[in-house]
């Protein structure tokens, strides 16, 4: 008996030393692609929970211009083990605020914070525990020829509930800024701007 339990000890501290055997590990089942493909697993894995699986919900499809009454809000959700919590909330709709007035704290964000994301893009982070990014992103784009004038900004909110990530908050922040900037890149291409979209290469560092 001793030298059973004596081999027992020798495999979990083998396992637990280089990975290779961890019947407990916590388990994370995530979608390989979402948001209308624009996004990847790895831009969302540092969102998840520490265990789960995260379903993507999206309301409709994101289809390019020309648009008749400008970009029509679509959503996309990835939910966490079931509905109720989200690891990602992705809206994006015609601009509906001021961008140099971000209504962050109308959806529980707290005192909003500016951010440099680049020429043509106007980025706000909240700072609350609800994790939010809000960007503008300046695009100019082709509309049908009864549609009218149309706002120089397309507007996207990237949220995640409050204490779903494993993660601490400020590394939940940085994976939104991320998030939102691929997404306004992606975006520039899809719709398409017909403007030359000015982005910066990263996200800010958000503090």
């Amino acid at each position: 008996m001793y030298v059973l339990w004596s081999l027992v000890g020798v495999l979990i501290a083998a396992g637990v030393g280089v990975g290779v055997w961890r019947p407990w590990r916590d388990t994370v089942t995530l979608p390989p692609s979402a948001c209308w493909g624009m996004l990847e697993k790895a831009d969302y894995q540092p969102l998840a929970g520490s265990s789960g699986t995260a379903t993507e919900e999206v309301d409709a499809e994101f289809h390019g211009g020309p648009y008749r009454f400008g970009i029509p809000q679509t959503q996309c959700n990835l939910l966490w083990n079931g509905k109720g919590r989200e690891i990602l909330d992705v809206m994006i709709q015609q601009q509906s605020a001021d961008p140099e007035k971000s209504d962050i704290p109308e959806f529980g964000g707290g005192k909003p914070h500016r951010w440099d994301f680049g020429a043509d893009a106007i980025g706000w982070t909240g700072d609350s525990k609800v994790p939010v990014v809000e960007l503008f992103l300046r695009c100019q784009y082709a509309t049908a020829a009864d549609a009218p004038p149309i706002q120089p900004y397309v507007q996207l909110r990237v949220m995640a509930s409050e204490g779903v990530a494993s993660a601490a908050l400020p590394e939940v922040r940085q994976a939104l800024a991320d998030v939102s900037l691929k997404l306004a890149k992606t975006l520039a291409q899809r719709i398409p701007c017909s403007n030359s979209v000015q982005l910066a290469d990263r996200a800010p560092v958000i503090s």
